[in-house]
């Protein structure tokens, strides 16, 4: 297991691309500036990934639980959550699942307490039929914005 630093994010960026995640390089950099990240490495390539953020004593957060699809099913995620969960031990921990890693989280105790959807919109969605124009948003919608965001 290693921890990475700063320089590690452009081959971070690779493996998040193995598995078709939308992470960029800045998302990578912000990680690893903010928090800890953890993961496996076989020669030049990384093998996995797990970042680890404290917020003071009351919370941690577990994300960017990635494992390259070659490397599936060799214990890798286990061991980096193992470790993420022992360096916080009197925290409370929080993290956001995909169904395929849902298995492994409840297996350490981790429940769900809130479901959320992801959308993604293809780049070429422009000539689509139905499309919707959109603008820009100005200053004075922020707060109808919000609301709906609220409501929702």
């Amino acid at each position: 297991m290693t921890r990475f630093d700063l320089g590690d994010a452009p081959a971070l960026l690779r493996l998040s691309e193995s598995v078709d995640w939308a992470h960029s390089l800045e998302d990578w950099q912000t990680a690893l500036a903010a928090g800890v990240v953890f993961g496996h490495r076989v020669a030049e390539q990384i093998q996995s990934s797990t970042a680890l953020h404290k917020y003071g004593t009351e919370l941690a957060s577990i994300g960017q639980g990635i494992v390259r699809p070659e490397a599936l099913r060799q214990g890798l995620a286990r061991t980096l959550l193992v470790e993420c969960l022992r360096q916080v031990p009197a925290h409370p921990a929080m993290l956001v699942a995909t169904p395929a890693g849902q298995p492994l989280y409840a297996s350490l105790g981790f429940q769900i307490v809130e479901q959320s959807i992801a959308l993604s919109l293809a780049a070429d969605w422009s000539h689509r039929p139905g499309r919707v124009d959109c603008r820009s948003m100005p200053v004075d919608d922020v707060p109808i914005a919000a609301a709906l965001d609220a409501a929702a």
